[in-house]
């Protein structure tokens, strides 16, 4: 295996590849997978794993039963003996290779699948044969031959004729008395009786044991030694007839051996397909696209190796950068982002679904190289250094635009000043060549060189400032500072000791590590505020949704209401027209009927047109007309009052604002409201406040101003509040130092508009949110 490759542990991936196969075949091909050299080779082993992914998440996929039988098929062919296990296996893959064909041709989509299923060799005579010979059990049945059945027929016979005979001798009272123990045992094939030592004269017969003390000797009675004898022949008789079977079956299977050589080959290429898909499942992982414009895009790429603890990382290269630079202290995740970078690249080349988000893409490299210094060494540091460079030095020779270099700890071992020296001249070979680089370095120097040089970006680990602990997380654009004084301090040393070195240090690099420090914090806050902002998005989404469930579920409701109500009054007009016309009925046959129908219709003609209104008393609600934006409404489904923010055309749904939400509501679901009066008779100022109301925001995000600029912002924010007739407002000013929120609280505590204000709860912000 390649050294970059064992450095990056693919073994280590191959290793739980293979323990997905379900035969020694697909292990075998796992341990000996590789990165394709050809492009189309690599999009075609990743087509493949597709269908096999799209597949194992449907259906159980038969792979069970498959025997690695080429030993067996090689001694067969030049006229070898198979025994009966051997083509009980034999049998055993023949069937699977039916199943799996069976199987595959079965399926939707799946074109490479089926062509495999098609491929898998079919041999019902050879399956017939053998599978009439040989049992579940890996024996030879009675049915293999008819001569094999009749020697066994009269072994069997011939067998219970001397047991008889030595149960009769056991059960004799005078012969019971010279055994050991009353019944009938085997020794070498013979059929013998336990007999006393002292007892031997008085049973005749031949001695063919005696037990470990001698106390017993195990005699064959002269009275079946005869037909021991005859027992014997047949045991040979018997065994050259199942030799005479196996022979033709192995030459049978001999004869076929092309075709089970085809049939092992495509069962093997099977079996590692499905354990990719397997391996790709239990990664929950994602098919990368291999990309033909050399951009290196991995999306939220987890090491394979660390599982669940392992955390997302995303590295782009070739775009407007092929060189990236990671900086920051020990500990913080730089190694874990070469070797998941490296891995997730190589398992593409081999047809592996990578532990990635969708969308990434693998340029064909046609060389991945590796230097990792995690392979602690006892020598000094110039054997270590001198290492590092031997890799180095075979990287530049070999590295060309289709290379990927990964490089850890890049010129270290050695003086400092020559190292980043070093270190950057090396950069800027592999960038002149081409090569796509991800390199690490504690170097100061490197930053500077990463932020000047053209195609070449800084990154960093990120640590949390304030317990100086890793998160793990890549930021790509900004370069890593050590923290080796804080971590220091936090670890105990004498905070005098601390400050001394900090006032040691070149203030040029102490003033660079201040504001890196800086840059740092800032930025982390800025993520801890946009991943608060993302959650509060997420809560307003939810709510939303349920609003919209619950209008969706009124509506329906209203909708069952109303055709329940349509439906009885229906049933009652029927009823009651079936009763008068039964009532007629018997009137008819009545004295003097015409008098008395005349007086009964008459009587029920007030009844039916009640009956006729009450069939259309349900109508859906009149929608409202001249519907203005601004107007202040009723949603009568939710019992809640807003006003009117869009208005489509003449019958279709209306947008209203309902406190901070927006809903789509049916026109007949709305009703005017009193303000709405009020709003129209303003005339001018009516207008004004509708407008005001249809672009205002429930929320104003002042984050990064300065004080004065954000207070005339929020003043202005209110004005347009008021006007819009708004009684509840947001001002996101985010948490930082504070001094921003507390000019805003001061400035909110004289504003004559402002009846009260206060923080937001900790789930909508917290102290960053007024």
């Amino acid at each position: 295996m390649d050294r970059s490759w064992r450095v990056l542990e693919l073994h280590k991936i191959l290793s739980q590849l293979a323990d997905k196969a379900a035969s020694a075949l697909g292990r075998e091909r796992a341990l000996a997978l590789g990165p394709a050299a050809e492009p189309g080779t690599m999009r075609e082993w990743l087509k493949q794993t597709g269908e096999a992914v799209a597949v194992c998440r449907r259906y159980q996929v038969p792979r069970h039963g498959i025997v690695d039988i080429r030993v067996h098929v090689q001694r067969a062919r030049p006229g070898g003996m198979l025994d009966p296990g051997e083509l009980n296996q034999v049998l055993s893959t023949i069937q699977s290779g039916g199943r799996l064909r069976r199987f595959l041709l079965g399926l939707e989509d799946s074109p490479w699948l089926e062509a495999m299923g098609r491929a898998l060799p079919q041999l019902p005579e050879l399956e017939g044969e053998i599978s009439e010979c040989i049992t579940n059990a890996g024996e030879l049945s009675d049915q293999a031959s008819p001569e094999l059945g009749r020697v066994r027929r009269q072994l069997r016979a011939l067998a219970g004729r001397i047991r008889e005979r030595l149960d009769s001798m056991v059960r004799s009272p005078e012969i019971a008395r010279y055994l050991q123990e009353p019944l009938v045992t085997v020794r070498g094939d013979r059929y013998v009786l336990p007999v006393k030592q002292e007892q031997r004269a008085a049973v005749p017969g031949l001695v063919h044991d005696q037990s470990s003390s001698g106390a017993t000797l195990f005699i064959e009675p002269m009275a079946v030694v005869e037909l021991g004898s005859e027992l014997r022949r047949m045991r040979l008789a018997e065994q050259r007839e199942i030799e005479r079977v196996l022979l033709r079956l192995s030459a049978r299977v001999g004869a076929h051996g092309e075709e089970l050589g085809r049939l092992l080959e495509v069962l093997g290429e099977l079996d590692l397909t499905f354990a990719k898909a397997a391996l790709g499942l239990e990664h929950e992982g994602s098919e990368p696209e291999i990309a033909s414009d050399r951009r290196l895009v991995l999306r939220s790429a987890r090491h394979p190796l660390l599982g669940c603890s392992a955390v997302p990382v995303d590295v782009l290269l070739g775009g407007d950068y092929d060189v990236l630079v990671i900086t920051g202290p020990n500990t913080g995740g730089k190694t874990v982002t070469l070797k998941t970078t490296g891995l997730c690249v190589l398992m593409a080349q081999a047809g592996l679904y990578i532990p990635a988000a969708p969308g990434c893409r693998v340029p064909p490299y046609t060389a991945v190289m590796c230097d990792i210094g995690d392979e602690q060494s006892i020598e000094q540091s110039l054997s270590t250094f001198s290492s590092h460079m031997t890799n180095i030095v075979e990287f530049l020779r070999k590295s060309d635009g289709q290379s990927l270099v990964l490089l850890d700890e890049l010129g270290a071992g050695t003086d400092p000043m020559e190292g980043s020296a070093l270190a950057m001249a090396i950069l800027e070979h592999l960038l002149s060549v081409g090569a796509h680089v991800v390199a690490t370095t504690h170097y100061s120097e490197l930053k500077g060189f990463a932020h000047q040089q053209a195609r070449v970006e800084n990154a960093s680990v990120e640590f949390d400032p304030a317990t100086l602990r890793p998160t793990f997380r890549l930021l790509t654009g900004l370069p890593g500072k050590s923290n080796a004084f804080a971590i220091a301090e936090r670890l105990g040393l004498d905070p005098a000791v601390v400050q001394r070195a900090r006032e040691l240090g070149p203030a040029p690099g102490r003033l660079l590590e201040e504001l890196l420090a800086e840059f740092h914090e800032n930025r982390f806050r800025a993520g801890e505020d946009r991943r608060e902002a993302a959650a509060a998005r997420a809560r307003a989404q939810r709510l939303e949704d349920e609003l919209r469930a619950e209008v969706a579920r009124q509506e329906a409701s209203k909708r069952e209401v109303l055709a329940r109500a349509r439906q009885e009054a229906k049933d009652l007009v029927a009823r009651t027209r079936a009763e008068v016309q039964s009532l007629l009925k018997e009137l008819r046959s009545a004295q003097h009927p015409a008098t008395v129908t005349r007086a009964i219709q008459e009587r029920l003609e007030p009844l039916r047109e009640s009956l006729a209104a009450t069939e259309e008393k349900v109508p859906a609600g009149p929608p409202l007309e001249d519907l203005q934006v601004g107007e202040a409404v009723r949603v009568v489904s939710l019992g809640l009052d807003g006003h009117v923010t869009q208005v489509a055309g003449p019958g279709e749904k209306v947008q209203v604002q309902v406190g901070i939400m927006k809903v789509m509501v049916e026109p007949g679901d709305l009703s005017r409201t009193a303000a709405t009066a009020s709003l129209q008779q303003a005339d001018g100022l009516g207008r004004l406040m509708a407008d005001k109301a249809a672009i205002l925001r429930p929320e104003l995000d002042v984050r990064g101003l300065p004080a004065g600029e954000a207070l005339d912002r929020v003043d202005k924010y209110l004005d347009d509040a008021v006007m819009a007739g708004t009684r509840r407002v947001r001002i996101i000013h985010g948490k930082g130092t504070g001094v921003l929120r507390r000019a805003i609280s001061g400035w909110l505590v004289q504003h004559p508009r402002v009846e009260s204000h206060q923080l937001a709860p900790p789930q909508e912000g917290g102290e960053g949110v007024t």
